[in-house]
Order: structure tokens, then sequence, then C-alpha cells
């Protein structure tokens, strides 16, 4: 499987042409045409463009501090980057603000651990804080079996009380909540954020370098977006219409040409997709691919500018089906009744067909496997030098299968980690995918060891 590479072809022309011109882009391949009427609302309030203005604005005011140098974000990450960033400097900025008034609250009370409250309630002795409502204490009356301590004589004079009450009610009191961690833990918690929140500002500042890049997505956004309003404003006028859509690249020729001999007043303009842009994915597939195109969906499909893994994977999910059944004789009876399938009921349904082929494929690689293996409707034949991997029990060696298999799902694994390390958007995946792959081999090197070189 392979993707065709995609053009965005935007056409203009009068408007007692645009159902002609609408056929003609369909016969040339068009997908996708859409009416501008249908994108005003999707553009009205040009969402693409604040988010690179708000970033571009974050950088200006961080354009003069001191900066850490990041040079691994690709530039078309770095608007998400720097909203990544700023949506964490917002947090510890909001969280700071909390720790602030616990600080504030919790200063005059002093470094104490809530959990220690929370062990003696279990135990039957309760805690509780307040604000006395006056200054003068005299007023605030507790129990005899309870105990008063005074923390603070400020405005307004601040006490626990030891009790085995688990709310007990002090007139003239208010009963304060318990804090969510001690004086010492906030402080802690306080300076963490306060590091973070300089390490983010020093990265804003560090990507602030790189404001020519975001300027220029800006600018490449503001032309699609002008370029869409003035396509989407042409629904109104009373004698053109605008129509845009996605061309396979191979027939942009055959477009010029079909325009051409329609006769048709129609002016046309293509360019290639910008990088935010995702084309339609479109397939062309070799027979061999073809076949086994419904597995492939089950999986799902790449992106436009994914690698394809089809040809990594399409032989190895075909050979394990025919290492799973592995018997020459049933792999025939497959290939015969989904052949048979294929002609009786292909026609009446053609949805059937892709599945029934994908069926052959399988079929066939079960017959190799069991002709190599020598495995014809399971009958043990007197003459086994014809067999090129004996794996029967008795006359051959059933680990020989096991190895072989074991060995063709590391290589399948290997090929899956390296595609992912081709696909990585930093250094940081490669090295985690490259990790991964080292720990496969490592583990394939000493399950090899035990099993060949114990007596060596």
């Amino acid at each position: 499987m392979s993707i065709a590479p995609m053009t965005r072809i935007y056409m203009v022309g009068p408007s007692q042409a645009r159902e002609r011109a609408m056929a003609l882009l369909q016969s040339a391949g068009v997908v996708h045409i859409d009416l501008p009427k249908e994108k005003i609302s999707r553009i009205a309030d040009l969402p693409e463009l604040k988010k690179i203005d708000a970033v571009l604005k974050a950088l200006d005011r961080y354009a003069d501090g001191d900066g850490i140098s990041d040079d691994q974000i690709p530039d078309d990450q770095l608007v998400f980057r720097v909203e990544s960033l700023l949506h964490r400097l917002s947090e510890a900025t909001a969280r700071l603000a909390h720790l602030d008034g616990l600080i504030t609250d919790l200063e005059p009370w002093g470094d104490f651990d809530p959990a220690h409250a929370e062990e003696l309630r279990r135990h039957g002795l309760y805690v509780n804080r307040y604000r006395a409502a006056q200054k003068d204490l005299e007023a605030v009356k507790i129990p005899q079996d309870a105990y008063l301590q005074v923390v603070s004589q400020k405005k307004y004079p601040l006490f626990f009380v030891i009790s085995h009450r688990p709310e007990l009610e002090v007139f003239h009191a208010a009963l304060l909540g318990w804090p969510e961690m001690g004086l010492e833990q906030a402080r802690r918690e306080q300076q963490s954020l306060t590091q973070q929140q300089e390490m983010v500002r020093k990265t804003l500042a560090g990507l602030a370098g790189r404001r020519e890049a975001v300027k220029k997505q800006y600018r490449e956004a503001l032309n699609r977006a002008t370029l869409e309003h003035g396509i989407a404003a042409l629904h109104s006028q009373e004698y053109l219409f605008g129509l845009e859509g996605w061309l396979p690249a191979e027939n942009e020729s055959l477009l010029q040409k079909t325009v051409s001999d329609s006769g048709l007043p129609l002016k046309i303009e293509m360019r290639k997709p910008s990088p935010d842009e995702q084309p339609p994915l479109l397939l062309k597939n070799n027979w061999f691919i073809k076949r086994i195109e419904p597995l492939l969906k089950l999986y799902g499909l790449p992106r436009y500018r994914d690698i394809d893994p089809s040809y990594f994977f399409a032989p190895f999910m075909i050979l394990f089906f025919g290492i799973c059944l592995s018997d020459a004789g049933y792999g025939l009876v497959f290939l015969l009744a989904a052949h048979i399938m294929e002609k009786k009921l292909g026609p009446k349904n053609p949805a059937l067909i892709l599945p029934l082929r994908l069926c052959q494929a399988f079929a066939v690689s079960t017959i190799v496997v069991g002709l190599i293996t020598g495995s014809v409707f399971g009958y043990e034949f007197a003459s086994r030098q014809w067999i090129l991997l004996d794996v029967s029990v008795g006359a051959g060696d059933p680990m020989l299968f096991f190895y072989l298999a074991l060995g063709l799902g590391v290589l399948h694994l290997s090929f899956s980690y390296l595609l992912g390390m081709l696909q990585a958007q930093n250094f940081q995946g490669v090295l985690q995918k490259l990790a991964t792959l080292l720990v496969l081999w490592g583990g394939v090197s000493l399950v090899s060891r035990n099993i060949w070189f114990t007596n060596a």
C-alpha cells in the first residue's frame, strides 16, 4: 500500500456552469469537494489565527529574558509546545496563589502535620481550630473536660481545643477547617512550583528566539484564511461560484485537460498541502497488498504524512497464518473454497471480494508452509527425505518450528520499533524506541545463549 500525494485545488467560474464544473471535478478524481457556503461558519472566528497570535504575544513578553535553548522541537510543533508551556505556567500561578493564602493562614499556627490530628481522631481525641469572634477571650467558654490553647492574640485570637467531641461548639468563636497540608509542606511545594515557574519562563524565553518560525505559520494561516474567506464569499455573488477539493497529484494534467476540453470559462488554482493540513487518504495498492487491505483497515490506516507500514506488515501476517495452520491439504481445501465463493458470491456482493482474496493468500501461505514441513492432512510419510523442515514428533524436531516462529516474531517486532523510530516526533521518542529494541534483543540473546550455548 502506498499513499497517493494530494493537491489542493480551487475553482472559480460562472454560476450557470456550476453543475457541469462539479461533474468535471468528480470525473477527474477530485474528492472532498467543498461548497464555500458551508465553510463560513467554520472560519468566521478564525480560531487558528487567534491561537497563533496569542502564542506570538506570549513569546514577545519573554523575548528579553534569559532563555534555555530547545532546538529539538520542530517548527510545526512550536505553537503546541508554547501553548502547553503557557498552560503549565497558568496552572502553577493559580496554585501558587492558593499556597500563598494557605501559608498566610498557617503561619500563626506554626508547622504541624494534619495527619497527626487525623490519627488522634481515630483514637477518640479531637483537635479543632477556632477563631474568636471578639478580641476578648472572656466570652469564650469550653466544657471542663476540654483543653484550650491560644496560638495568636492578634486582631481576632486564634486557638485550638482538645476534647472528646468531634465538632465541639464553642460560643463566640468560629470553627476552622483543617488545612490540606502543614506549613513546611506548603512552603516546600511553593518553592518547587516557583522553580518550575522560573524554568517554564526560561524555556519560553528560549523559544522566543524562534518567533520568525511562528510568524511564518501566522502568515500562512492568514493567507489561507483570507483565501478561504474570498472563496466563501463567492456563493453570495450572483454571477460567480467557487469550489475546492483534493486531487491526486498524478491527475493534475488530467484535470487541466478535462477543463480545457470542456470549453467552460473556469479558473483553477492548485497548491501542495500546507504542513497543518490533513488531506484525505487515497491508497494505491498493488495486487498483493490489495488482498490484505481488509486486515489492514482493522488495525487502522496511517495518516497522510506517516510512513506506510503495509509492506512490512503484510508478509508477516500472511506468513504467520500459514505457520499457525501449516498443512498443505487443509490449505488446498481452504484455497478452493475461497476461490469458489469468490466466483459465486463476488458478482452479487462486491464487498466480499477482498476478504475472499485475503483468504486465498492465507491458503497459499498454508500450502507452502505445509509442503516445507511435510504436513498433508496430518499424514505420516514413510519417506521423509523431501521434507525441507521436518518438525514432526519422533522423526523430526518440533522445536525447530518453535525457534522459527520465535525468530520471525522478533524480526517483526524489530521492524515495528524501527518504523516507530523513523516516525518519532523528537529525539526522546527515538531513544525510547531504541531502548525497547535493545531490551528485546538483549532478551533474545539471553534465551539464545541458554538454548544453544549452555554446553559451550
